[in-house]
């Protein structure tokens, strides 16, 4: 667990003789000083996506990836860099830090955002920090919008993604047309993980996926996109569920086979039979 998730610029050192506030956690400086920082300036750090549901199923997270309720792109930094860390990569535009931190082991850092109108039908028109809450609240499925707080090992699942998990349902995260329209890469998304995780679609989310608006949109998705979407999907042993599972949606099945050329191989051993 994280320790000491601070904000190294808000430190509050204390006088000789000086108590800090109630319940507040007190460190000493390299020169002995003693110094506390006030709850509302630490930086929280949480466990989020796909690294908690993989351990939620009992799987080994292939990545590791932390969000970070945090003021700014630079307090997150100064946070990392006060832990012993070691920055790798900074992608301010994103708001992400691929660092390792002792104990920790490399990961990606990301600020808890709250993302704007998607007017493109793949980008936000705007981007600003936020809460934890915030961040779950735009992800994409159930599944996915699962947090554990880093430094005390509580589970932030608003949005019911556990029972969720138990049940093996794909839910989408409010209302599914909105999630799809957002980015339609995630129809595809809702395919993978259907099939390769064994997850069945909620009603609803099955009715999105058919949904015009999404089909148009994703018919002009760049094809690179959908082609690596389609290699995460038919690798391994799914890759026989993951064409029968496409074939339960043509119009999707359509845009795919425009956009990517399959190895006749592939197609022989995998679509026959399933149309």
């Amino acid at each position: 667990m994280l320790t000491s998730a601070i904000t190294l610029s808000e430190k509050v050192y204390l006088h000789e003789g000086e108590s800090p506030p109630e319940s507040t956690h007190v460190e000493v400086g390299p020169r002995g000083g003693r110094y506390f920082v006030p709850s509302e300036s630490r930086a929280k750090v949480y466990r989020v996506g796909g690294t908690v549901r993989d351990e939620l199923m009992g799987l080994k997270p292939k990545d590791i990836d932390y969000a970070v309720e945090s003021g700014s792109f630079g307090e997150m930094r100064d946070m990392i860099l006060g832990l012993g860390g070691k920055i790798f990569q900074e992608r301010e535009q994103f708001g992400c830090i691929r660092a390792t931190i002792p104990g920790l082991g490399p990961a990606d850092y990301t600020l808890c955002r709250k993302d704007g109108f998607y007017a493109d039908g793949r980008h936000p028109e705007s981007v600003s920090t936020g809460t934890i809450l915030d961040d779950l609240a735009r992800r994409d499925f159930t599944v996915n919008a699962i947090a554990i707080d880093a430094e005390t090992g509580d589970v932030v699942d608003p949005h019911g993604g556990r029972a969720d998990l138990e049940a093996k349902v794909l839910r989408a995260v409010g209302d599914p047309r909105d999630r799809l329209r957002e980015d339609s890469l995630r129809a595809l998304r809702a395919l993978r993980f259907s099939a390769v995780k064994g997850l069945v679609m909620a009603p609803n989310l099955r009715e999105a996926m058919v949904d015009k608006q999404v089909i148009s949109s994703m018919a002009k998705l760049p094809a690179e996109r959908v082609l690596n979407e389609m290699d995460s999907m038919l690798k391994g042993a799914g890759a026989a569920s993951a064409f029968r599972t496409l074939a339960q949606f043509p119009a999707i099945q359509e845009v795919v086979m425009n956009k990517v050329s399959f190895k006749p191989t592939l197609e022989s051993t995998y679509m026959k039979g399933i149309g």
